[in-house]
């Protein structure tokens, strides 16, 4: 039986998530030399990148961020022991 697809939603985004190459924090600064702080995905294609900035959605990017990884680390407090 074939798997069936993976999603995550972030925001009003509903991603696929064999679809993500990559996320995490960033910060930048915008033109009034305000540091913003951001998460970010990064799609497979390479040119599709999301960006959630924290001040502008409606939920915790740090949450988020800890779902995501809860996705995509191996978790290494629950090794197998093959004794």
């Amino acid at each position: 039986m074939k798997e069936l697809p993976r999603f995550i939603k972030i925001g009003d985004d509903r991603i696929n998530v064999d679809d993500i190459a990559g996320y995490g924090l960033d910060t930048d600064i915008d033109e009034h030399n305000v540091l913003r702080r951001y998460l970010y995905v990064e799609m497979k294609t390479g040119d599709y990148i999301l960006q959630y900035l924290e001040n502008e959605v409606d939920f915790d990017i740090d949450e988020k961020l800890a779902e995501l990884d809860k996705l995509f680390l191996v978790d290494s407090f629950n090794r197998v022991d093959f004794q």
